[in-house]
């Protein structure tokens, strides 16, 4: 039953990635609007996001729920930490990681394991307020 109730939901966030251009950051910060009901648009990349969320807003201890930002010169990336677990077990969720419109759910035991996931991890954020960038 449970199996069948992780494959509903998988479906279901991989019709949304769609939905939302396959690409990681609209996904991530959905998923951060859905959980927090605060919005934001206007970013094109995740150094985008980053530069234009508030130093109050970048965090560089892991919370949740909140944007996690990798990016250098030429790339980047975003995922979705959704939850941290009372044992410490981060839950995240990404898309377009590894292949277009991918999503990949995993959990990570320990902080340094998600922040080498891409090269040059910046930090969290945790926007404060709904806005357009």
């Amino acid at each position: 039953m449970e199996m069948m109730m992780n494959q509903e939901i998988n479906m279901k966030e991989e019709k949304a990635v769609r939905e939302w251009g396959g690409q990681c950051l609209p996904y991530a910060t959905k998923l951060y609007a859905k959980a927090t009901g605060i919005t934001s648009s206007g970013n094109n990349n995740a150094k985008e996001y980053w530069n234009n969320s508030t130093e109050d807003e970048r965090k560089m201890h892991i919370c949740a729920p909140s944007v996690a930002i990798w990016f250098n010169d030429e790339e980047g990336h975003a995922g979705f930490i959704s939850k941290i677990d009372a044992d410490g077990t981060i839950h995240y969720t990404d898309s377009n990681y590894k292949k277009d419109q991918q999503i990949e759910n995993k959990t990570f035991s320990d902080p340094y394991y998600l922040g080498i996931r891409c090269k040059n991890f910046k930090g969290y954020v945790q926007r404060a307020t709904s806005r357009v960038d």
